[in-house]
């Protein structure tokens, strides 16, 4: 069985992109009452707080309004949104999409 960091690195070569690994104690913001919907989607915007600045939810558009996004460490992912896990080494700009079999990232010029 491949570790998740080899997981995260395959996933970043097949984008062409440099990891940019989250450490345990980075947050991540996740919307917990869009759980289950699909599809999964991800994106990661520079930040200056420390935060690993991912954003992870489900079904269609989201809103950074009120609740919508709750904080959780990065490491407190895998119950929630486990095959997301791989995907977050991809560096700032970086978006991601899993629906079923289908996954598919790409970078987005307007996050960087």
């Amino acid at each position: 069985m491949l570790k998740l960091v080899d997981l995260q690195q395959a996933i970043c070569e097949k984008y062409g992109a440099t990891p940019s690994y989250c450490n345990d104690g980075q947050i991540l913001m996740y919307a917990d009452t869009t759980r289950g919907l699909l599809p999964l989607n991800g994106m990661r915007v520079k930040t200056e707080d420390g935060s690993s600045g991912w954003y992870i939810w489900s079904g269609g558009h989201f809103t950074k309004e009120g609740d919508f996004f709750k904080p959780m460490y990065c490491s407190n992912i895998m119950p929630y949104a486990p095959v997301a896990e791989k995907f977050l080494a991809l560096p700032v700009g970086y978006r991601f999409v899993i629906a079923g079999s289908t996954e598919k990232a790409w970078l987005d010029a307007e996050l960087v």
